[in-house]
């Protein structure tokens, strides 16, 4: 069995990009029972909010209790 680094950006996405995965780490740091359906990852806002481009590694964005969690990996 291999075990894959998260330090590499393609791995951490992979790992965290899964509803029910991102839900666990959340509720595990912050408590919260997200009610998502998807994960999106290298999320964009266009055209840009104000005059920040800003790109998130890992989003969710639970509707039902107006919760926004961004994820950013640090290499």
């Amino acid at each position: 069995m291999q075990i894959a680094s998260l330090r590499y950006d393609v791995i951490f996405k992979k790992a965290f990009g899964n509803v029910e995965v991102f839900k666990a780490l959340v509720k595990d740091f912050l408590g919260l029972d997200l009610k998502i359906d998807q994960v999106e990852t290298e999320k964009k806002f266009n055209p840009p909010i104000g005059n920040v481009d800003s790109r998130f590694d890992l989003y969710a964005q639970d509707l039902t209790n107006r919760v926004i969690v961004d994820i950013q990996h640090r290499c």
